[in-house]
């Protein structure tokens, strides 16, 4: 299982596996069926309980703002900056001397 996420001999050496086969399976790191289930079952009801609770959209309109909002002016990429690479990706200076 391991193979199909691409999982390499120095991954393995770093986890100290000598091997494919002394990775855990899959499966161990999955909830079972029935837990799933349950929680489905608890996020169900507390969002029906929530809805029930929530105060109704249509009681009062919003506030104007004291101000109109102006949109935001659309930006090109020649408007941005040059993006800097990452720091492990730069060579570090060379001391001279």
């Amino acid at each position: 299982q391991a193979t199909m996420f691409g999982t390499t001999q120095e991954f393995l050496e770093r986890m100290g596996l000598p091997s494919l086969d002394d990775l855990p399976p899959i499966a161990e790191l999955f909830p079972s069926a029935d837990v799933m289930e349950a929680l489905e079952r608890t996020l169900q009801a507390t969002a029906e309980t929530d809805a029930a609770s929530a105060p109704a959209a249509d009681k009062a309109p919003a506030a104007p703002a004291e101000e109109p909002v102006q949109p935001a002016m659309p930006l090109s990429d020649a408007d941005l900056p040059e993006p800097e690479p990452p720091a492990w990706a730069v060579d570090p200076p060379v001391a001279e001397g």
